[in-house]
């Protein structure tokens, strides 16, 4: 159940297939994991690139006090922002030149869509910003709690 679950009209079916297992039966055992709390939820996900999201780019601020919460929360009000932090900076390990503490991940279809939605958000966020583009994915996975016990 953690791999890709096909979109189609009957989704257990091709799990069921590759166990050599019936229908019904994986049903029975997806509902019976979800009542003990094995199994939280079944979700989906949108590969953005698949959609037409080919630019992206994590924004980043330097913002103090209040004015940081706030312009976090208008910044994730933005439905192309997919990610939004805002970071305690850690003296012990902080870069010379590196003051930024609020991030924004943006989704956008191209370059010039991106510079847009950067200079809207710089003009209702105020303060200096950076841009960093993607240019290469090599990791992206749903983190997943499991307490040691």
């Amino acid at each position: 159940l953690q791999d890709r679950i096909d979109i189609v009209p009957r989704p257990f079916a091709p799990i069921a297939a590759s166990l050599c297992s019936d229908e019904d039966e994986v049903v029975e055992r997806v509902a019976d994991l979800a009542s003990i709390g094995v199994l939280r939820r079944i979700g989906a996900s949108v590969d953005h690139r698949r959609a037409g999201y080919v630019c992206n780019s994590l924004i980043a601020w330097n913002l103090s006090g209040e004015s940081a919460d706030s312009a976090a929360r208008r910044a994730s009000a933005n439905p192309w922002a997919s990610h939004c932090y805002l970071r305690r900076l850690i003296c012990s390990n902080r870069v010379e030149g590196w003051p930024y503490n609020l991030y924004v991940m943006a989704h956008a279809t191209g370059e010039d869509e991106m510079t847009r939605r950067e200079r809207a958000l710089a003009r209702e966020l105020g303060g200096g910003f950076i841009s960093m583009r993607t240019v290469a994915e090599y990791k992206k996975i749903p983190y997943i709690y499991a307490p040691q016990s």
